[in-house]
Parts: structure tokens; C-alpha cells; sequence
């Protein structure tokens, strides 16, 4: 949902914080797109034995095409893809965009899949405390002011486009944030 083309959330963050926490940025690292299935025993289970069913391999072959999308997308916004993570030590920031999926397996009765999309960016924090502590926690959207995870049912061959569309969804969301915070003829 935008409100004058930024999302709610951003809106809410200027509005409590008076700044975006996208402001600045000098790019993002190269974004990562996890689709995670079932539950993580059976994951390893499967990886261990080597073996995939027709739903693992649907979830990779979400999860490569996504990767290549979001690039693209990013890409021609116009938003600069930092190759390699920057030295913190030299007092550079750290910013890495996840988009993650959960996809749920129907249980034997069930005909649906249900999945969540959360897309993520992070950011190196120093605590005010301690100045020495640095940690990578995401900024954005602010978690405190983000509405829960949605979840999203569809059936198996409805499965991909659903999923598609709403990280599309989220990384339009993303990019308009992004470019209000860092317009063009400031960079």
C-alpha cells in the first residue's frame, strides 16, 4: 500500500523519526532471495539423502529466477550494486537487502500452500552504550512500525506466480523508499 508513493511504513518512520533510515545509502550489496521449505529437519533430511521431490524443486527454481528479477529490478531503479561487503573496520556500513519465503507444505487432506514473504534491509548499528558493538539489524521497514507477516495461500501450480508478485510487490515498495530517500540529483 503507498501513500503519495513511499509505503505506509516509510511515511510512519519519517513521521516518528523525521528521517528515513534509507537516507545516504550508497547502494546494497547483492540482494539474496531464500525460499525456505517445509520444516528444517526435513530440509536436511532431504539434502543429506540427496533427495528432492516436484516441491523442492519448485522452490529452487522460485528461488533462482527471483534472484535474477530482484537484480534486475534493483538494477533499474537505479540503485548501485556494491560487489563485495565493505571493510567495517575502516568505519564503512554494511547494507544487505534479504527477501525471504516460507512456503508451508499442504498437509495430506490440504490442497493450498501457504507462504510469507518478508523483505529485509540491513544495516551495521553501534550501540550507544558501548560504542564497539556493532551488529546487522534490519532498518528497514522499521520493525516496529511494519504490520505482521501476511500469509499468502495458493495451490501448487499457482504457487510461483503468487509468490512472484508479492516479492515484486515488496521490491517496488523497496525501490520507491529507496529513491525517495536518495533522490537522483543528490547522489
Amino acid at each position: 500500500m503507498k501513500l503519495f508513493g513511499i509505503s505506509i511504513m516509510e511515511e510512519a518512520q519519517i513521521a516518528t523519526y523525521g528521517f528515513s533510515t534509507l537516507q545516504g545509502l550508497d547502494g546494497v550489496y547483492k540482494p539474496g532471495v531464500c525460499v525456505m521449505s517445509r520444516t528444517l529437519q526435513d530440509s536436511f533430511k532431504s539434502a543429506i539423502e540427496g533427495t528432492k521431490n516436484e516441491f523442492d524443486e519448485a522452490c529452487l527454481s522460485i528461488q533462482k529466477e527471483l534472484g535474477e528479477e530482484v537484480l534486475l529490478l534493483i538494477q533499474k531503479a537505479g540503485i548501485r550494486i556494491i560487489p563485495t561487503p565493505k571493510n567495517k573496520d575502516r568505519g564503512e556500513d554494511a547494507t544487505y537487502l534479504s527477501i525471504k519465503v516460507t512456503v508451508r507444505k499442504p498437509l495430506k487432506d490440504e490442497q493450498f500452500y501457504a507462504f510469507t514473504v518478508q523483505t529485509e534491509l540491513s544495516q551495521n548499528i553501534q550501540i550507544v552504550r558501548d560504542p564497539r558493538i556493532i551488529a546487522c539489524v534490519p532498518t528497514w521497514p522499521n520493525n516496529n512500525l511494519d504490520p505482521p507477516n501476511i500469509f499468502f495461500v495458493a495451490g501448487f501450480s499457482e504457487m510461483k506466480d503468487a509468490i512472484r508478485i508479492e516479492v515484486i510487490d515488496q521490491m517496488k515498495q523497496f525501490t520507491e523508499d529507496y529513491l525517495d530517500a536518495n533522490p537522483k540529483n543528490k547522489r
